[in-house]
């Protein structure tokens, strides 16, 4: 601790000296003032813990050197120490942030105890601001990952429950997506995180932004289980509206319970994937699994099956279109949506299989790359989704001239799922309803590299990403970029699995 005492009594300054030497801690006096206006100069270019100063000097007194520090140098803590007792003098220093007034002549254990008090005091500060600073490095650290990537990994899971301040275990919260039609800058996100802290008088919101995935999340907690805020519902839906970029919101059930975090995420997906089919509607709650109504009929089916084995895709475009007009119409919901791209997705996987008549097409549990929380939630408008549709059916029926753009939707793909075993030939087959070896030839022409070490370089990127921008440890890097196991697939025998 460097100290600085101002003392124009030669004596009393000299003991003043003796008895911090006694002390049983690491003190240096780096300067012995005579006047308060020396002690204010040599801390205009140099700093100190503490000032000890009488409070009757020349040029400029203890009280007026206290203001000073408290002005120019507020991480500096001051002792009066003089000969008057008179507590006017006392509360005049507390103005100034004194919270030591000793009277001469000083006894050792009570400038000691001072001393000591005040230490633990700037311990207890340093350490409330490390773990203010840790805080919020951590919070920025997490833009970097995800909800999914959070859920599958200990330490970051660890960092998530902290930066919710341990309410994930014990009081009840909802969760609240936000995402913008077009991807949100960081001060757009910064400003909805404003927002929905100040949405509600009651509640305790932590707002967290999501960068890969391009997401705002809040958790809310109550410490009742009715905690539907009333008040912030009617926030969103009025004044999201009125935001200069478009925002659309996915509001989950109660939960309690962080082994339930997941579903209540799953929850926001399912609800905000209803602005496909309700472009004007800006906040979406969560409702249950609804009956599937049937829109593709079974000529339809016939039509686009029979489209893609002849390679005509005008024929098929027409089928899908119909699809599309009648997804529009009335009150279709969003799981009928789903159920009935997967009908599609069937279809043109039986036709693909039948026409290239490889080993491929005679295995009987053929399944799907296409899932309602991630796949369908990647698209933000149902014009989006059209023209992957209408890209993907292109492609079955041998176009070749969206075929650069296929690429860049599987880099996406990879990019939303690099933490799990991905294979190009498994993609061809499912997803993209292409020949692999085709395909493999199609993206080292575009990318340069072969699929492989397009993924592994990918990964390799990300981590560097996170070692750079984030405060995680390397172990947790690696565990988060590591392989994990495969997404949930839907099957066409049973299309709607979650």
């Amino acid at each position: 601790m460097k100290v600085i005492i101002a003392e124009d009594e030669y004596y009393a300054k000299k003991m003043l000296v003796k008895l911090l030497t006694n002390i049983n801690m690491d003190i240096t006096v780096c300067l012995e003032a005579e006047t308060g206006k020396q002690a204010a100069d040599y801390l205009a270019d140099k700093d100190a813990d503490l000032v000890i100063t009488d409070i009757r000097m020349p040029e400029m007194d203890g009280l007026s050197l206290a203001n000073y520090v408290e002005e120019h140098c507020p991480a500096t803590d001051v002792v009066i120490v003089s000969g008057y007792s008179d507590f006017n003098y006392a509360r005049e220093a507390m103005k100034y942030g004194v919270r030591y007034y000793l009277t001469k002549p000083v006894k050792p254990e009570e400038l000691e105890k001072a001393i000591w008090d005040i230490t633990k005091a700037r311990e207890e500060k340093r350490r409330l601001l490390e773990k203010q600073v840790d805080r919020r490095l951590l919070q920025e650290s997490l833009q970097y990952v995800n909800i999914s990537g959070i859920l599958a990994n200990r330490a970051l899971m660890d960092t998530f429950r902290d930066l919710c301040g341990g309410q994930l275990k014990e009081r009840s919260y909802q969760m609240i997506l936000l995402q913008g039609k077009q991807r949100l800058s960081r001060e757009e996100a910064k400003k909805l995180a404003e927002f929905l802290e100040s949405a509600s008088d009651h509640a305790n919101i932590q707002v967290f932004y999501f960068q890969q995935p391009d997401e705002v999340i809040a958790m809310k907690f109550d410490g009742q289980d009715a905690l539907w805020d009333q008040k912030l519902y009617h926030r969103l839906k009025q004044e999201l509206p009125q935001r200069e970029i478009e925002i659309t919101c996915g509001i989950s059930r109660i939960y309690k319970g962080e082994e339930l975090l997941g579903d209540a995420y799953r929850d926001c997906v399912y609800a905000i994937n209803g602005r496909l089919l309700d472009e004007k509607t800006r906040v979406f709650e969560y409702e249950p699994e609804l009956s599937m109504e049937q829109i593709l009929t079974q000529q339809e089916e016939l039509s686009i099956y029979e489209s893609v084995m002849k390679g005509s895709y005008q024929q098929a475009e027409t089928a899908l279109r119909q699809f599309f007009e009648k997804c529009m119409e009335g009150s279709r919901n969003v799981y009928s949506l789903y159920s009935g791209i997967m009908q599609i997705f069937s279809v043109i996987s039986r036709a693909y299989c039948s026409r290239e008549a490889s080993s491929e097409s005679e295995e009987v549990n053929r399944y799907l790359l296409f899932s309602f929380k991630s796949d369908l939630y990647q698209f933000r408008t149902m014009e989006e989704l059209k023209r992957y549709m209408f890209k993907i059916l292109e492609n079955t029926c041998g176009s070749q001239e969206e075929k650069g753009s296929i690429i860049e939707e599987i880099k996406n793909y990879v990019s939303l799922n690099f933490r799990y075993e991905i294979s190009l030939n498994e993609l061809a087959a499912h997803k993209y309803f292409m020949n692999s070896s085709y395909l493999s030839r199609l993206f080292k022409s575009e990318t340069g590299m072969n699929f492989s070490k397009y993924l592994i370089t990918y990964r390799m990127e990300r981590a560097k990403e996170l070692l750079k921008n984030t405060v995680f440890k390397i172990n947790e890097i690696a565990d988060y970029v590591a392989i994990m196991t495969p997404p949930i697939l839907s099957t066409p025998s049973n299309a709607f699995i979650r």
